[in-house]
């Protein structure tokens, strides 16, 4: 995965004018849609857009750097790119702390993709697993754990041979039952 942001949007106004099609949109509030698929896309609208993904990003970041500070900083003294801390690192004062916790979280909250090994090393993760296996722990620890099953109906030879009747896309085809495991 990746710690980053991502806004995307495509305009197609000025095509659909080629075609003669005014397309009219109605928002409440000026910064709903600074960029959008219809209307015009202005200087200020895109600023807008990149203030609003500046701020998603910074509280994710935030959000990391809540949960994974002492494992960020940790893998990243570790691996040598600063001074190794004394001892007593976590105690130092905070303009210390603040300066190793923002180069660790600015190395991983960039928008790069880790792979499972990397996120490892890098302290975002505390372990590597399956989901096989984090399942079967969850069970150990007396967690209840449902099984999804899709229940579908039996397809014979008329529907292999005409295709299915129109009604049969109802609910019906589509219901879930969860089963204990």
């Amino acid at each position: 995965g990746s710690i980053g942001v991502i806004g995307q949007s495509v305009n197609v106004q000025k095509a659909l004018e080629n075609f003669g099609v005014r397309p009219y949109v109605f928002l409440g509030g000026k910064n709903k849609q600074p960029v959008g698929m219809f209307g015009d896309v202005t200087k200020d609208g895109m600023e807008t857009m990149q203030v609003m993904i500046d701020r998603i990003h910074d509280s994710f970041r935030e959000h990391v750097r809540e949960a994974r500070e002492d494992s960020l900083v940790k893998a990243f003294v570790a691996e040598g790119d600063t001074d190794k801390p004394p001892s007593n690192y976590f105690q130092l004062g905070s303009q210390t702390k603040l300066s190793h916790s923002q180069q660790s979280l600015d190395r991983v909250a960039n928008g790069d993709v880790f792979l499972g090994v990397q996120a490892l090393k890098l302290g975002l993760v505390d372990r590597l697993i399956t989901s096989d296996e984090y399942i079967a722990e969850r069970i150990q620890h007396g967690t209840r754990v449902l099984k999804l099953v899709i229940h579908r109906r039996p397809v014979g030879l008329s529907t292999l041979l005409m295709g299915p009747p129109h009604h049969s896309f109802g609910w019906k085809q589509w219901i879930v039952r969860a089963k204990n495991v």
